[in-house]
């Protein structure tokens, strides 16, 4: 017997050569081989086969999820950060103003201000009617000239 098979026994004999007999030792192993052979085989029950067969169906599913979820993992990501991001708050004009906003828009508020209040000055002493007054002249100085080299 090898591997739960029995091997048959082949006699190699011709009419002038070899004995057409098995010896007696050979006939009572093969007796001893059979019976043994077959109480020795285990049969398993219908409930441990079914078992047995739904556990290696989960193990192979188990195996199919993971290989679909690593290919199809990026397109899954990319859709969850867009959902996510679709649901976060949007900003809106009446969220309070961030520090730096604050800043900027008082420098703005003073510097038109200044501006505003420099014209308008202006503006009303246009209006007004001039006094003759004694504008002092301003000469302009002679421009250098260059040296010339030799």
């Amino acid at each position: 017997m090898k591997h739960g098979v029995v091997v048959s026994l082949v006699n190699f004999y011709a009419e002038t050569i070899g004995n057409p007999t098995p010896p007696v030792r050979i006939g009572k192993v093969r007796g001893g081989v059979r019976a043994l052979s077959k109480g020795t085989r285990k049969v398993l029950s219908p409930v441990a086969r079914a078992i047995l067969i739904i556990v290696g169906l989960l193990i192979a599913l188990t195996f199919a999820l993971a290989i679909v979820s690593v290919i199809f993992a990026p397109a899954i990501m990319r859709t969850l950060d867009q959902r996510r991001l679709a649901t976060l708050p949007q900003p809106s004009a009446t969220a309070s103003p961030s520090l730096a906003e604050t800043i900027k828009s008082a420098v703005a508020k003073k510097i038109t201000d200044e501006l505003k209040d420099e014209l308008s000055g202006k503006k009303s002493t246009a209006v007004e009617p001039a006094t003759p007054t004694a504008t002092p002249r301003v000469t302009p100085r002679p421009r250098p000239t260059p040296l010339s080299r030799p």
